[in-house]
């Protein structure tokens, strides 16, 4: 008995942290606004569901500058104890936060820094959830888009360096140990976006081709040491991502998004007049912006489809929202108007 006495005690601040207002009925109120600030953006769950990791302006906002310094905030998923991880110039003067995602066990988030003052230097740092900061690598080239791999075994992330005589940059994708070390060069050229197979075996990625000036799809094993293409075709498949249950890739050019089977190239149109697909984590879902207008007023929505583009349901409609879901595919948010909100998708 005193043990799950003891048990309670531990667990009672993390169902404080996790549970959210209840109507009557005892159900979640959503979608719950957590910030009014209107200058928050990008904000993204911890895998356990517990902490929010968010971009926000509220302390370093400038009217009428062309550019402000974005910090990087916490919270708890219910929108409590708002606190600053990254401060502005707190690391570096005129430092930049490029990217961040959070770690597989939610003990830390991994950040990726422009630090302009020194040189245009990059950073890779890891921050815990109390503020502790660790630097893990710095290059003298940009540092972006990294990723975990689904078992959680691997990151990937892409080095852009220095400009060849004709001008085009040089991208390099690579592999390593989740703590960035111990890395493995997939693939060089210029790399419109990758993603990592369901199984965490390898990647699909998109290179362009420069005799047929056009971005084809590819696939690598996660050690680089065989590649194959996947599409050949006059058309652009740039922006990518590989579905859960690895049967899919979701791509767009610059004005559609289409589907086709991972095994064989074989592409269908899933809506048109939109953008930058994402699978809905465990679900046959793809997360998507859709291009809308009326009497000569344009703006983007974010919408949830089917693989057939049947809209099961659009997100902030009216406007643009950033829109990122938990690890299990279930809760979600997104950033309207400059403030944060929560949702569930059933």
């Amino acid at each position: 008995m005193k043990n799950k006495l003891l048990l309670l005690v531990i667990l009672f601040p993390l169902f404080s942290i996790i549970s959210c207002e209840k109507n009557n009925s005892g159900k979640e109120v959503l979608p719950k606004q957590l910030t009014s600030t209107n200058l928050d953006s990008r904000a993204y769950l911890s895998p356990n569901g517990i902490y929010i990791a968010f971009y926000t302006y509220r302390n370093s906002f400038i009217p009428y500058a062309a550019h402000s310094l974005v910090e990087l905030w916490i919270m708890n998923r219910n929108g409590s104890n708002q606190h600053a991880i990254i401060e502005v110039n707190e690391i570096y003067e005129d430092t930049s936060i490029d990217y961040f995602l959070w770690s597989p066990a939610s003990d830390y988030i991994i950040v990726f820094l422009s630090a302009q003052a020194i040189d245009y230097k990059s950073e890779i740092w890891r921050i815990t959830v109390s503020g502790d900061k660790t630097k893990l690598q710095s290059s003298d080239f940009s540092l972006g888009q990294p990723s975990y791999s689904p078992d959680g075994t691997r990151t990937a992330f892409i080095i852009q360096g220095p400009n060849p005589p004709e001008g085009s940059p040089v991208e390099r994708l690579y592999s390593a140990n989740t703590n960035f070390s111990d890395t493995i060069l997939i693939e060089k050229g210029l790399i419109g976006d990758y993603d990592w197979m369901y199984d965490s075996e390898g990647f699909v990625y998109s290179l362009y081709d420069r005799a047929n000036e056009n971005y084809d799809l590819w696939k690598s094993t996660v050690n680089g040491a065989e590649k194959s293409r996947i599409s050949e075709t006059p058309e652009n498949e740039k922006i990518l991502s590989c579905s859960y249950d690895g049967n899919y890739i979701a791509y767009s050019d610059y004005n559609a998004v289409y589907i086709t089977p991972s095994d064989i190239f074989n592409s269908s149109l899933i809506l048109d007049n939109a953008r930058l697909p994402e699978w809905i984590p465990n679900r046959n879902l793809i997360l998507l912006y859709s291009h809308q207008s009326k009497d000569n007023v344009f703006w983007t929505e974010s919408w949830i489809v089917d693989i057939h583009g049947n809209v099961i349901r659009k997100i902030a409609e009216g406007g643009f929202s950033e829109v990122t879901f938990s690890s299990a595919g279930d809760y979600f948010l997104y950033t309207f108007e400059g403030n944060i909100w929560l949702d569930y998708l059933p």
